[in-house]
């Protein structure tokens, strides 16, 4: 099988998808019985009640047929009972024996009254003080690691940690739906493990959001949201939490034999969130082109405007990301709407353009991209950083929905010459990617699986 893995399907009006899920010899991972929730990505309309439930049995029911090449197991099955979910003290473990162990401490917290977030716990006692600004939560993995992630919720409603496209049992999965067992932790304190795969890189990047009951699609509103990005089996990182990081990847041995070279390359986090629940709605009398609500780019805006002037910001950078790099570098935007968001936009890196799937061998390249709240889209820019011509300078990103433009859903993409030898950089530059500066540039960008 081929493909970057997804877990939200993306449509419009008249437009249809039929989804199949494995279960023969194609599908890379185990049946496990339990309840799963399946839902509108709008937030307004998961609230309006289009959700449900997608039950797996562990036995036999007299409702449900075998199919004639998959026996039912054994057994029957009978509903269980009680009205408040099961409690787990130690969730259960979808890795398989020997897996190396990545594990991560996570706080949920409210930062203001209109700020919530998920925060690496050693350093949430600096982000509230001030010293450290806030981002979403960007959490690195290599693929064929148990990621263990401990929540601690210091808010004054109960919070969760739900993780999209990653293998995980129902007691890991982030949410309490059906006869599933309860995965909140509790207020004021409360604490509670989750345990996921990362089996492949395939899985790019996979959103985080707050599923903990009637407050999830305020929290996620609030900033309770983020993303895990798997890189390749192996990887190390120059930080293994936060929207940008270098990606190490190492020299090894592919299947039939071939020495595979070490590749690195830049890794960015784009999460751009909206608040607004009419925009392009066919009703009397319509709205105006005015934003509603919230908008914003990992928590800020760029200056807001539509004018020749706006994007000309000078020496100084807007408040959204800055994406270094040096020309030639390979790079790889996440561009992500956070869940709790009501509106599709179209997320462009200013003309670079990227395959729609790096993993399709002759997949067609693409400049822009819509998403919608939940989807992520892993663009690996062509000819690496300064695209096909190598340029340097300051290109623009940011939302092509005009309205989302000109509240400020933007920012820059800083490409910088290579330098004659890393001792040069000057401060605040970003590092080298290897100890010495490339002789040439490259003109093609890596797919995650190589």
């Amino acid at each position: 099988p081929i493909g970057t893995l997804v877990d939200t399907v993306h449509y419009g009006m008249s437009e249809k998808y039929t989804v199949a899920l494995g279960g023969d010899s194609v599908d890379r991972r185990a049946a496990r019985a339990g309840d799963y929730l399946y839902f509108n990505g709008d937030a307004r309309r998961t609230a309006q009640g289009a959700w449900g439930i997608v039950r797996v049995l562990p036995q036999a029911d007299p409702a449900v047929l075998p199919l004639p090449d998959n026996p039912a197991p054994g057994g029957l099955w009978s509903r269980p009972g009680g009205s408040a979910p099961p409690l787990v003290q130690t969730p259960s473990n979808p890795c398989p024996a020997g897996a190396p162990v990545h594990s991560f401490a996570v706080s949920a917290i409210d930062l203001t009254s209109t700020r919530s977030l998920f925060v690496d716990s050693s350093r949430a006692a600096a982000v509230k003080a001030g010293t450290i600004k806030p981002e979403p939560l960007v959490l690195h993995v290599a693929a064929g690691e148990c990621v263990k992630v401990h929540l601690t919720n210091t808010r004054g409603v109960p919070a969760s940690f739900s993780v999209g496209k990653l293998d995980r049992n129902p007691d890991s999965s982030g949410v309490d739906v059906g006869y599933g067992p309860e995965n909140n932790a509790a207020p004021n304190g409360g604490t509670r493990d989750y345990v996921f795969f990362a089996d492949t890189d395939r899985v790019g990047s996979a959103t985080i959001s707050d599923l903990a009951g009637d407050n999830s699609h305020d929290s996620q509103k609030l900033g309770l949201y983020g993303a895990v990005v798997v890189a390749p089996a192996a990887a190390t990182f120059s930080s293994d939490i936060g929207a940008r990081v270098d990606v190490h990847v190492p020299a090894g041995t592919a299947s039939d034999g071939t020495v595979v070279p070490r590749r690195d390359y830049r890794d960015f986090s784009v999460l751009l969130a909206d608040d607004d629940p009419q925009m392009s709605q066919d009703f009397m009398p319509y709205p105006t082109n005015a934003v509603l609500g919230r908008t914003n780019v990992n928590y800020d805006v760029a200056p807001p405007g539509d004018s020749t002037s706006t994007y000309g910001t000078g020496g100084t950078d807007p408040a959204t990301p800055v994406l270094w790099s040096y020309v030639g570098d390979p790079v790889v935007v996440h561009e992500i709407v956070a869940p709790g968001s009501e509106q599709g936009h179209v997320l462009s890196l200013g003309g670079f353009d990227a395959p729609r799937d790096p993993l399709v061998p002759g997949s067609e390249y693409t400049a822009n991209q819509e998403i919608g709240p939940g989807e992520s889209f892993d663009a690996w820019i062509s000819g690496s950083a300064g695209g096909w011509s190598h340029s340097t300078g300051d290109f623009w990103y940011g939302d092509l929905r005009r309205p989302f433009t000109q509240v400020g859903a933007w920012g820059l993409q800083r490409v910088l010459p290579v330098p004659s030898s890393c001792a040069s950089i000057p401060v605040g530059s970003p590092a080298c990617l290897v100890t010495t500066a490339p002789s040439s540039v490259s003109s093609a960008s890596p797919s995650p699986s190589g």
